[in-house]
This record gives C-alpha cells, sequence and structure tokens, in this order.
C-alpha cells in the first residue's frame, strides 16, 4: 500500500489506548503537549472497556477499585487525570465473600470487624491474627515512604531516600508462605486470609509478603466502584485529553515504530494503513515484548 505521509508534527504518539496510555496521554495533553494517541482497535480503553449482552453489561476487567476515599492519594490523582467527571460508590460493609469446602470467610471494610471475624472463625488463633493485624497496619502506614521520593523533586528525593530506605528495612523480606509459617499460623487460617492472592495474581507460595500487604492492605477500609461501570473510566480520561486538545483515533493500529539510524532515535509510525505520522516521541502502551519484537527494527534494539 502507498505511504500517506501526515502533514503535523506532533509532540508525542501514543500507541494503544489502555489505562496506563490515557493516563500517559492525559498529563502530556495537560501540560500543553500536542498528542495523539493510535488504538487498533474500534474502541479505547484497553482493560477499562464493557460490552452488552442482551440486557447485561460486563466489565472486561475492573472489579473494583481501593483508596478512593476522598483525601486518599489514589483519589486526588484519578480525579486531576478524569477532571473531576468521574464518581464512585462505596461497595458494601462487606465487599467479598469467599466459601472453602467447610467454612465461608467474609471480608469488610473495617481492619477491626475483619480482625473479629477471623477470630469468630478460628478462635485458637487469635494470638496469630492480632500479629497479621499489627504488621499489616504498620506497613500500610510506612507504605508511603516508598511513593514520596516519586513525588518530590529530584534534589529532596535524593537527601530523603536513604532515611526512608532505613525504615523499610525493618520490615521483612519474605514470602507470604514463609511469614504466615513464622507468625504461626495454620493452614486454614492462611487460606482465609490469602483467598484474595488472584487480585495481584502471586500466590503465597511465589509472592512476597510486601506484595500481599500492598494489595491487602490497600482494602482494609473498603472497596469502590466507578458509577456507569468502567467504561466510564475511559470515557472520563477521553473526555480530559480531547478537551485539552489531543487526538484519539481508532482503527489506527501500528506497523512499525520509524528509526532514523544516524540519530539513533524514533521519528514516528507507520500504520497498518500506510499513513505516516511524525512525532518528536514514541511512547508504546503495549507491552515490552510487543514494542521490541513487532514494532521497533532490529539495528534499534540494544
Amino acid at each position: 500500500m502507498k505511504n500517506q505521509h501526515h502533514s503535523e508534527m506532533y509532540d508525542a504518539i501514543i500507541i494503544g489506548s489502555g489505562i496506563g496510555s490515557l493516563t500517559t496521554s492525559a498529563i502530556l495533553a495537560d501540560n500543553g503537549m500536542k498528542i495523539v494517541v493510535l488504538e487498533k482497535h474500534d474502541q479505547l480503553g484497553g482493560y477499562t472497556q464493557s460490552f452488552q449482552r442482551k440486557s447485561w453489561y460486563w466489565d472486561v476487567a475492573v472489579h473494583y477499585l481501593s483508596c478512593m476515599e476522598p483525601g486518599e492519594l489514589f483519589f486526588h490523582g484519578i480525579r486531576y487525570l478524569t477532571g473531576n467527571q468521574l464518581r464512585w460508590k462505596k461497595m458494601p460493609h462487606v465487599f467479598d465473600h469467599y466459601c472453602f469446602p467447610d467454612f465461608q470467610v467474609d471480608v469488610p471494610s473495617s481492619p477491626e470487624a475483619y480482625s473479629n471475624h477471623l477470630k469468630s472463625l478460628f478462635p485458637d488463633e487469635q494470638s496469630a491474627i492480632d500479629r497479621y493485624f499489627d504488621d499489616l497496619l504498620s506497613f500500610r502506614k510506612k507504605i508511603d515512604f516508598v511513593w514520596a521520593p516519586k513525588l518530590m523533586p529530584t534534589f529532596i528525593a535524593k537527601l530523603v531516600k536513604p532515611l526512608f530506605r532505613l525504615l523499610l528495612r525493618k520490615i521483612p523480606e519474605q514470602s507470604t508462605d514463609a511469614y504466615f509459617e513464622r507468625i504461626g499460623c495454620s493452614e486454614k487460617l492462611k487460606a482465609a486470609i490469602c483467598a484474595p492472592w488472584a487480585t495481584f495474581g502471586g500466590l503465597p507460595s511465589e509472592s512476597s509478603i510486601y506484595q500481599h500487604w500492598i494489595t491487602l492492605g490497600s482494602y482494609l477500609y473498603g472497596a469502590w466502584y466507578p458509577a456507569g461501570g468502567a467504561t466510564s473510566i475511559a470515557e472520563s480520561l477521553n473526555n480530559f485529553i480531547e478537551n485539552k486538545g489531543g487526538l484519539l483515533r481508532t482503527n489506527s493500529g501500528v506497523q512499525e515504530i520509524l528509526w532514523d539510524a544516524s540519530n539513533n532515535k524514533a521519528t514516528g509510525v507507520r500504520l497498518e494503513s500506510g499513513e505516516v505520522i511524525k512525532a518528536k516521541r514514541i511512547v508504546s502502551g503495549i507491552g515490552i515484548r510487543s514494542t521490541f519484537m513487532q514494532l521497533l527494527p532490529e539495528q534499534s534494539i540494544p
């Protein structure tokens, strides 16, 4: 197919329209950059998409989110990225329920209620349950030390990082399995607490206790769901990007990233239609394997 050269020069091309690409696009557009988002399929949003079957609507991936209480850092980040268009609904007090062959576990929106519920199920393991929640709540207070340097000016971050590392060093580095064995949990109690392991994709034998605490700790005070379903996340981001002058294109699959070997830099993309679009920078949101193996020429890969 004959190449069609696009006359405009963009500050950035963003490949793909998943949540990472749309977040990047929103920030760049809000900072005055001329950007274009290129999506291969006919719908924007990646895993935030929804679909309909008869009179039922289904989310592709979003189940619920944590830390959406006003005042939480994540809440303010989402509010900024969506121009305060997105509304959130608090899930019921018991937002998860797990069924085992011989017992059932509720997950309530309170560490005290959750601890008491587990103690009612495992009355002989109250000390292990207390130790678990003490450690979890302690870690939750320290987790901000992980994110904080990323939000600070570089020179300040360099000064405080050694102190933050010292505080975090007191937290044991071990697998989730090893941790529960160390505090004396039975297999049943461990299974009950680790029931949401699929949330972050790490079996207790394979995951770090850090992963477990970060994920489960974020849901200690409940879960939230976007009003209008998961697709409203993408729609709010899309509106924000377009209001800032960004261009969103569907049915625009990228065939290759154009590479200037003499200057060792990417200069644009060629679409599957043959159209060429130029930009000062390229951001790929389709994963490292697809980007390097399918879009970049061999000479560009170190």
